[in-house]
């Protein structure tokens, strides 16, 4: 089984320096095989923390990381993605870590279109793209990721692990983007009350036929707890994790 997990980590001021170690322990409670970052103002700093990686690819331009227990045998930067390659017991992994821009629908749009056209020009077993996509379930980037409209003229066809681990336990995948509950709004920044709440981060599986799917084990999301020193919780979203079986 491999855990993996994505989760911007609010390069922000705000609760610094205790907030850095609420991001630490959260990580290492969490145990992920491989872990996707965004906003990752911590680098290379988390491996001795961490012991459940070893290996670290970084994107310095965009603040995107990604650690694992596995090898990641080649790594590349891309305009909103770290594309990493992991070799996993037996199984290759294609992996995109993305931070799609946050202020442009057409900017989102047309860096999923380029960040699948590269995906698809790696032979890998399995292929992966994870992080904040900074759009919500119903945007033309979720729907075409899903294979449920085309975009550019281009067709996709992922599997969103949490509303498919959802399907399974019957409970909605829950936001991750949290106005209501996050504490960021409130004490870092005014409460928000007119923005909803939003599920921006996601694990997407593509299609692998004709391989054999991984089963879906168990999907959630992390980094809720709320500090009693700093009065927020390690981010101002919260995290994500999937188990798969291969």
């Amino acid at each position: 089984m491999i855990k993996l997990a994505t989760y911007n980590l609010w390069n922000h001021p705000a609760g610094l320096p205790h907030r850095q170690v609420q991001i630490t322990d959260t990580l290492s409670a969490l145990g992920a095989d491989i872990l996707c970052l965004q906003e990752d103002f911590l680098g290379e700093s988390l491996l001795p923390q961490l012991t459940s990686c070893m290996y670290h690819a970084h994107h310095a331009e965009m603040d995107l990381s990604v650690l694992s227990r596995y090898p990641i045998t080649e790594h590349h930067s891309l305009p909103y993605a770290l594309a990493v390659q992991i070799v996993c017991d037996s199984h290759s992994l294609s992996l995109f870590n993305v931070h799609l821009p946050w202020d442009s629908a057409g900017k989102r749009e047309q860096a999923i279109i380029d960040i699948t056209g590269a995906a698809g020009t790696i032979d890998a077993d399995y292929t992966l793209i994870a992080g904040d996509f900074n759009c919500s379930d119903n945007s033309a980037v979720q729907r075409f990721l899903c294979g449920e409209q085309s975009l550019h003229g281009r067709d996709a066809y992922y599997f969103d692990l949490a509303e498919a681990y959802a399907e399974q336990s019957g409970i909605p995948a829950p936001p991750t983007l949290d106005f209501r509950r996050n504490p960021r709004w409130g004490i870092a920044e005014p409460p928000n009350t007119l923005e909803k709440n939003q599920r921006f981060d996601r694990i997407l599986l593509a299609n692998p036929y004709p391989k054999p799917a991984p089963m879906l084990t168990e999907a959630g999301i992390f980094g809720m707890e709320i500090s009693k020193i700093s009065h927020l919780a390690p981010s101002d979203h919260w995290g994500v994790y999937a188990c798969l079986s291969f």
